[in-house]
């Protein structure tokens, strides 16, 4: 008799324990501290002082822009080169170009009337929680052309963050066309890209950086 109680009670517990282990009252358990963070970066995004605009591969580096337009203190417009003649090496057009371009362009440039595109964006830096964030440059063609397609992200983003939008205006390139004419482009309607003399006409300056 002992025994058979010893057995049932052994049994009843079992059955109490499978019971509320089913039961679908039971609170969950909080496994929060086991998934990690989506931490990963997006086009649009603001990061080290500017927008995202290019990621690669990795999804960890890129490119970033101002979240202004660039200006020397007294005009938002400027120049590409104060001369004509070519310029060796400024004629990267593809994304990851647009620094050595900026190089270039700083190393055979011409003083003209008015700020340089690439000098302003050379000397362009942002300090973010302590750390001066520099290295910035005049984007190459093809860069100039992702602050179109990622125009309303870029403006959301640089406006959140006390920046201003892009204007509905034309912007240099670093890249050069011909020893007279540099690409710009108009960053509005369907984004068209010229070649323009370069020390003639000014243009609106947004720089970008690599990360």
């Amino acid at each position: 008799m002992k025994t058979l109680k010893t057995t049932l009670l052994i049994t009843c517990s079992l059955f109490f324990l499978v019971g509320c282990n089913n039961d679908d009252d039971s609170p969950a358990v909080d496994n929060q501290e086991n998934i990690p963070e989506n931490n990963a970066l997006e086009i649009g995004d603001y990061h080290e002082g500017g927008v995202i605009i290019y990621l690669d591969a990795t999804g960890e580096h890129g490119l970033v822009c101002s979240i202004t337009d660039l200006t020397d203190g007294n005009t938002y417009y400027a120049i590409w080169n104060g001369g004509v003649g070519d310029i060796p090496g400024a004629d990267g057009t593809e994304i990851g170009t647009g620094k050595q371009n900026t190089i270039d362009i700083l190393n055979g440039y011409i003083q003209g009337n008015g700020p340089n595109a690439a000098g302003l964006c050379a000397y362009y830096s942002v300090i973010i929680d302590g750390e001066r964030k520099d290295g910035w440059f005049l984007p190459s063609k093809d860069e100039l052309n992702l602050l179109f397609i990622h125009k309303d992200l870029i403006n959301a983003t640089a406006v959140a963050n006390g920046g201003t939008e892009i204007g509905n205006e034309r912007y240099w390139s670093s890249s050069e066309y011909d020893a007279d004419y540099a690409w710009k482009q108009a960053l509005y309607d369907n984004g068209g890209q010229y070649a323009y003399w370069k020390p003639t006409y000014s243009d609106r300056v947004r720089a970008v950086r690599e990360f």
